[in-house]
């Protein structure tokens, strides 16, 4: 394949064309460094080469975005990325942010656990369970949802009152409560004593977040 014209396009990329066909577009960086030229002629390897170049710089650029939005687990991000990118792009991208320290799948399990807990009052159960789906691998979502698994069943009540701030005033109320307490990953026990718990709360005790 002779290269007849490379051009820049409308998005910043460079074209390459042989006889006025598009063959293929790469990023300014991988064109630089190919130092290709109108008029060389590529082989069906180096254009593959060039390909692949080409859509893993794409993917390191796609996944610095992504990683600028939120943090995201190794294994969150490589599902991102293969969306759009070929899986070995994909791979190679996710492994070079785990290399410059911008995934740790450790400090990603213990800083969602930690919102899970805090801010939404999930139980352990609910926690491990968003953490895998994450891309946590199992045993380290166990293990962080474990660790931080403090007072279960104030969490549980706190829960109750953030989603009925008046109270349980109805045996409907009580049902309902003890199904969102089931949804959110508590057990059965944990689930009893914060329903206790919650038979003498009226809506006025303002600790109770």
């Amino acid at each position: 394949m002779v290269i007849s014209e490379i051009k820049q396009l409308k998005n910043g990329r460079y074209g390459l064309f042989e006889a006025g066909r598009f063959v293929l577009s790469i990023d300014v960086d991988t064109y630089l460094e190919s130092g290709i030229c109108a008029g060389d002629e590529l082989s069906d390897e180096q254009l593959e080469e060039l390909t692949a170049s080409a859509e893993k710089r794409k993917a390191a650029d796609k996944a610095l975005t992504l990683l600028t939005l939120r943090d995201h687990s190794g294994e969150e991000l490589r599902r991102k990325l293969r969306r759009s990118v070929s899986d070995e792009a994909a791979d190679s991208a996710t492994e070079k942010m785990r290399d410059l320290g911008l995934i740790d799948d450790a400090r990603f399990a213990q800083s969602l656990a930690e919102e899970l807990y805090g801010r939404r009052y999930f139980g352990r159960r609910r926690v491990e369970y968003e953490l895998s789906k994450r891309g946590v691998e199992r045993g380290l979502a166990e293990e962080t949802a474990r660790s931080l698994d403090n007072d279960p069943e104030e969490r549980a009540f706190k829960l109750i009152t953030k989603k009925y701030p008046r109270g349980l005033a109805t045996e409907a109320d009580r049902r309902r409560a003890a199904a969102l307490l089931e949804r959110s990953g508590y057990g059965w026990e944990e689930s009893r004593r914060a329903l206790e718990q919650s038979e003498n709360y009226d809506g006025t005790d303002e600790d109770a977040d």
